[in-house]
């Protein structure tokens, strides 16, 4: 499969694919002390100010590599510890365009006002929640106590009101015993759809954990063996594999990069990982490309593609194209788990692929196979 675009000097060139999404912090702040978190200020109450989610209308207004209607998702910290009054002012500014919101929460904060906001704007709500009590063990609040309930509560309210949801659970341990009780709590649970993030080792979340491959495989397989009995919910990760084996696209979209830009609660602007934003490398240097308050998009996404930090990212993706078998599926891995996992972006395999792609395409084959066998 041929590599990223390639410049003149040899050197791999970073191509985006257009702006579909746009993340954005309205508070660094979050109630919650997850022991996985990855963010280092989620104890600090730093806010966006308006004028920097107005900068952003503007941008996407005036940008020509938007494709519309573009998600505006509101990712923290926790969105709902920015105040109602503040989160009102900020998606206000978008008042004007033609865009989608997102709300990724805790739901510890949902409250009838919450839902009343939710409503009044067509919200689309994601919570996080990692399945039973016991399972979400590691969503402590800032006192260490646990958040289930309160997580729940704000479910219930969700759900009274018709409001619907999709779920993103961490799994800490892959174990493959687990999945029938796991997958269960959520087919119960009232969500559209799952999402399913393997523990990951980024920022300052430092403790790393190496994966089995055979034992995540089996996990995967669990997995798409739980949804065959009862498919009520939608799995992204599931999703992710028949789309690629219904469609196989091509290697020009494969290494064409979503930018996935990310606009911190300063005007701070980051591409193709959130997971960066806020970081600066001593070799690589900073990791944002510019401040939505001074530059467009399309001038940040220009300066991205030339930063130290995004072409040895290219490298790598060059190098995955080149040697790993499961790259049409894949497309090169996240740039924030190569750089958190080795300290620099032109490696090529990671214990993200390990966990979230190669075991997953395994598994979901795997489960193929004992179904239909030959």
């Amino acid at each position: 499969m041929p590599p990223p675009t390639a410049t003149a000097s040899g050197a791999p060139e970073m191509v985006f694919a257009p702006v579909t999404n746009v993340i954005m912090q309205p508070t660094t702040l979050c109630n919650l002390d997850c022991t996985y978190c990855y963010l280092p200020q989620r104890r600090e109450r730093l806010a966006m100010a308006p004028g920097v989610a107005k900068a952003v209308a503007r941008a996407l207004a005036a940008s020509e590599r938007v494709r519309g209607p573009v998600e505006i998702v509101w990712h923290g910290g926790e969105p709902t510890a920015a105040g109602l009054p503040a989160m009102r002012r900020l998606v206000d500014a978008f008042a004007d365009l033609e865009v989608v919101h997102v709300l990724q929460t805790n739901a510890t904060l949902i409250n009838q006002e919450w839902i009343d906001f939710i409503g009044e704007h067509d919200i689309k709500i994601g919570v996080s929640i990692d399945g039973t009590m016991s399972s979400n063990a590691s969503r402590i609040d800032l006192a260490g106590k646990e958040t289930w309930t309160r997580t729940m509560r704000g479910i219930e309210r969700l759900s009274e009101a018709d409001i619907e949801f999709s779920a993103i659970a961490v799994v800490r341990d892959p174990d493959p015993a687990g999945v029938p009780e796991f997958y269960e709590f959520f087919a119960s649970l009232g969500c559209v759809s799952l999402g399913i993030n393997i523990e990951e080792t980024e920022g300052v979340n430092t403790a790393g954990r190496s994966l089995h491959l055979e034992r995540t495989t089996r996990f995967w397989e669990a997995v798409t063996a739980a949804w065959d009995r009862n498919p009520v919910l939608e799995v992204r990760e599931l999703d992710r594999v028949a789309d690629y084996l219904r469609f196989r696209p091509d290697v020009e979209d494969i290494t064409r990069q979503d930018p996935i830009p990310t606009v911190a609660w300063n005007g701070e602007v980051t591409v193709l990982s959130p997971e960066l934003a806020g970081y600066t490398d001593p070799r690589l240097g900073k990791f944002a490309s510019g401040n939505i308050l001074a530059r467009g998009f399309d001038e940040i996404l220009d300066r991205a593609a030339q930063a130290p930090w995004v072409r040895e990212f290219a490298a790598g993706i060059a190098e995955c194209a080149r040697a790993c078998e499961y790259f049409a599926f894949c497309g090169g891995g996240q740039a924030s788990n190569k750089y958190w996992e080795h300290g620099c972006l032109d490696i090529t395999r990671t214990d993200y692929c390990t966990g979230a792609k190669i075991t997953l395409m395994e598994g979901v084959l795997a489960h193929a196979r004992h179904r239909n066998p030959r």
